[in-house]
């Protein structure tokens, strides 16, 4: 069976994404934390991206790669995610949270291990801290394939976007009330929970096959792109500081950071600037879903165990110490996880496929 082709700059992009995700968890990092939450955007990004590559190589060589689509992503997702659900249960229990405001129960980690938590305020971060992204990703697999099979340009993608968007909005809208009448007194429990939820998140998926198709539109493979590459480059960077530098959220973050992402993306997929494209942000990204899911706990280690040795008074010095001991220990953790759960979970549903489409032969 084929394997689609490996590009380096979206393991790099997978890694950036990581060490963004992680600074907005440490204090005092300045306008790095703020640009750094939408990380997860970026994740996004390349998810849409990349799920379009490997259907295209999977359509022309697979019996029934639909339902190969959705193994793959059950067995790419659920080994790491359910040990991580496991652990938090263990080591944070079932008392009541910020997430959890009456505690968890079974049905919050029924939801949890279904991946469909990401509809209720209770369940969306109960159970997994920072799984609200896990429950978007799984339902935007839902929608994939119908989106590879009739989404053919990229203006049709941008339009997806945009449709998204106002219906995320509206929805957004409609259910604001009724939630806050459910939860009184926990403002902020409600407006986090409609920043996160699918129908908030859906219109940054669409900007991935519109990153797609940018790819794809390359002309020349021997051109140098550098150029061309760095004011791509230049744009997108400066569309983050400008989002960053006030008054953006009328423009929308999730959406305009997912745009800036995918400029940012075409840019290092014209030309891998060093920088960016090294075999540090290489690694990064291949263990970036084992550092997303267990880095919250490393951070508590680091701040109960770490930080009060620290004598300096220079707050700088600190969130810097804070960071790099936060990364080094998740890089660890996450190395094991990768090789011991994540790979032998994926090669468990490479070996299902090969069998139903030996079978269909």
């Amino acid at each position: 069976m084929t394997e689609q082709k490996k590009y380096r700059f979206v393991d790099a992009l997978r890694g950036i994404a990581i060490l963004g995700v992680i600074l907005p968890h440490i204090e005092n990092t300045g306008v790095f934390g703020i640009i750094g939450q939408y990380g997860v955007q970026l994740f996004f990004v390349l998810s849409a991206f990349t799920l379009f590559l490997s259907l295209d190589a999977k359509f022309k060589v697979e019996q029934n790669p639909i339902r190969n689509f959705f193994i793959r992503r059950f067995f790419r997702i659920a080994p790491a995610f359910y040990l991580a659900a496991l652990f938090y249960l263990i080591k944070n229990g079932s008392g009541a949270t910020f997430w959890a405001p009456d505690g968890i129960h079974l049905w919050q980690i029924i939801t949890t291990l279904g991946f469909v938590h990401g509809w209720h305020p209770a369940s969306i971060n109960s159970v997994v801290p920072g799984g609200w992204s896990i429950a978007s990703e799984f339902m935007f697999y839902i929608f994939v394939p119908w989106c590879y099979l009739h989404i053919k340009e990229k203006y049709q993608a941008i339009s997806l976007s945009f449709i998204l968007l106002f219906a995320g909005l509206y929805l957004n809208g409609l259910m604001f009330a009724k939630v806050s009448s459910v939860y009184p007194g926990k403002e902020a429990f409600v407006n986090y929970f409609f920043q996160l939820w699918f129908p908030a998140q859906v219109c940054v998926f669409p900007l991935g096959f519109f990153l797609y198709f940018l790819f794809k539109d390359k002309k020349d493979s021997d051109k140098n792109y550098k150029a061309e590459a760095l004011r791509w480059l230049l744009i997108s960077i400066f569309l983050w500081l400008a989002f960053t530098g006030g008054g953006y959220i009328y423009l929308l973050p999730n959406f305009m950071y997912g745009l800036s992402f995918v400029l940012f993306s075409y840019a290092l997929s014209l030309y891998p600037f060093r920088f960016f494209v090294n075999t540090l942000t290489c690694y990064f990204g291949k263990l970036s879903f084992s550092m997303y899911l267990f880095h919250f706990a490393v951070i508590g280690f680091v701040k109960d165990c770490i930080i009060p040795l620290i004598s300096s008074n220079n707050q700088t010095h600190v969130a810097i110490i804070f960071y790099l001991s936060v990364l080094a220990i998740t890089t660890g953790v996450a190395t094991v996880t990768f090789y011991l759960i994540e790979q032998p979970g994926q090669a468990i549903g490479r070996k299902i496929i090969e069998y139903f489409e030996t079978k269909e032969k």
